[in-house]
């Protein structure tokens, strides 16, 4: 594709490239800034967390009561980095949102533009922004970059990551490798995925040893090729354990997500993930809210097709260290027993999807036609956005169903005024809860039977139970109504009804 169209060298400047392309993202800075949250509670955790470094109070104290038997829900405490970044802003602002979109809105520009960065080195300038503006103004990203969530600003050092590979796998300076473990060491610390960039310079650095064996080469020469990426490695495993015992004291274990994993279902879990992965990326182009939705549909098919075919016209080309990270991220997807997470956990690999895409097509030798294929693919997928994103903006002036809205903030008000401060209350949205009422907070596995909610129950101990007519908790419901004799009512409105246990 690069061949097709020569540039003026002027536009070839990784300067003059990233301004072209700041015109093209600047609005992403802009878009879907709003002033509520929705009840994904993911985010109330980091606020409590980022609080926690800001008042240099213990991490875990977030007032969220970790059940062993819900494990997906979240760890006692999330990994200090996202937290770290967001400290300051809380330490002001606390729980007011804006200041937290503007910030994720930045690390989403400086994702964009990197990207472009990063698949212009391959393909030329005009395929990287077209693939790019693909990805960056889908409606979905929109609506993520409006989560307090840690997702973005990890996407923003995986893309760091690989812009950095092709001076790591030329000859290069210590100091470049030394670089590129501090990325991968904070990327660590932002998300406990962070490790497959690590794993994948080890993959990287075993296979390049295998092949300077049966190469025959001296062993003197192999170790010393490895002793730049182990200290890449070394340098990522010493900031994250740092930065661990720094703001992590007292939470051994807090961050870990072992618990959710199972071997006995590994295989389920596999073909499970593998079936929904595909089918998250097939569907990331689809928007049905436009007249040309039709679309969405070869687009998102052609993208799972090209993508995976580009990426094994790449390990036959020869694995680089960004084939090695794309297996490791992968892997990590397919064995993680988590299904719902969409394009989010997708979308630090999308600059690798796109440049797999890119290999796929150029592959074909399409020349100009290549060029003005992506031009014209990116021009019809904006067009498919634009009904779904003129929606987005328009719901910033109202608040959505959510913790923000005005009955669930009277409810959260009313919670902590009848409550005792030492109350545990069971809740759909634990970390929700525990952030706007200040009071102990724990969820039960939703497809727990009755017999299993019980000994959940008996497990940790709770005093209060709160049910909400907007987020059906039938578990709970058949608990409260089969303990009748133990649990009374002690407030309702409309929405909630708040339970003691007698």
């Amino acid at each position: 594709m690069k061949s097709g169209l020569k540039l003026p060298a002027f536009f070839n400047r990784q300067s003059v490239a990233a301004a072209i392309a700041l015109l093209f993202f600047l609005p992403l800075l802009f878009l879907n800034i709003r002033a509520d949250h929705d009840w994904g509670d993911d985010f109330a955790q980091y606020l409590a967390q980022a609080e926690n470094i800001a008042r240099f109070h213990p991490m875990p104290q977030t007032g969220y009561v970790y059940n062993e038997f819900y494990p997906s829900l979240g760890p006692k405490a999330y990994p200090p980095g996202f937290p770290l970044m967001i400290s300051a802003i809380t330490g002001k602002y606390g729980n007011y949102i804006p200041p937290y979109n503007y910030l994720i809105s930045v690390f989403l520009l400086a994702t964009a533009l990197l990207t472009v960065l990063f698949l212009k080195r391959h393909f030329g300038l005009i395929p990287a922004l077209a693939l790019s503006l693909m990805v960056y103004y889908n409606p979905y990203v929109m609506e993520l970059k409006a989560e307090v969530m840690a997702d973005i600003p990890f996407a923003f050092l995986f893309v760091l990551f690989l812009l950095m590979i092709p001076d790591l796998q030329q000859p290069s300076s210590r100091r470049k490798w030394l670089l590129a473990g501090v990325v991968t060491g904070v990327a660590i610390s932002v998300k406990t995925a962070g490790f497959t960039l690590a794993a994948g310079l080890a993959m990287y650095t075993c296979w390049q040893l295998i092949m300077a064996l049966l190469r025959k080469r001296a062993i003197k020469n192999l170790w010393k090729s490895a002793a730049d990426p182990a200290l890449s490695i070394g340098a990522a495993l010493g900031i994250a354990l740092l930065l661990n015992l720094i703001f992590m004291r007292g939470a051994s274990g807090a961050s870990s997500y072992l618990n959710t994993f199972s071997l006995g279902s590994l295989s389920e879990t596999v073909a499970m993930n593998l079936y929904t992965y595909t089918e998250v990326l097939r569907l990331f182009f689809i928007s049905l809210d436009s007249q040309i939705f039709w679309f969405g549909f070869i687009a998102g098919s052609a993208a799972v097709t090209f993508a995976l075919t580009g990426l094994i016209v790449a390990f036959r080309r020869g694995p680089g260290i960004a084939e090695w990270v794309t297996l490791a991220y992968l892997g990590l997807l397919l064995v993680y027993p988590y299904h719902n997470s969409g394009f989010r956990f997708l979308l630090p690999l999308a600059p690798l999807i796109l440049n797999y895409i890119a290999t796929a097509a150029g592959a074909m030798n399409p020349g100009r036609g290549g060029i003005a294929l992506s031009v014209l693919a990116a021009a019809m997928m904006l067009v498919t956005y634009m009904p779904a994103l003129k929606e987005l903006q328009e719901s910033t002036a109202e608040i959505q169903e959510g913790p923000y809205a005005v009955h669930a903030q009277n409810a959260f008000e009313q919670i902590s005024v009848i409550t005792p401060e030492d109350a545990l209350i069971v809740f759909i949205k634990p970390r929700a809860l525990a952030r706007f009422s200040g009071r102990n907070s724990m969820a039960h596995l939703p497809e727990s039977t009755p017999v299993e909610v019980y000994k959940q129950f008996e497990a940790i101990g709770p005093t209060h139970f709160l049910l909400y007519s907007e987020l059906p908790d039938p578990a709970l419901e058949n608990y409260i109504r089969t303990n009748r004799r133990e649990i009374e009512l002690i407030w309702r409105n409309q929405f909630f009804r708040l339970y003691r246990k007698v």
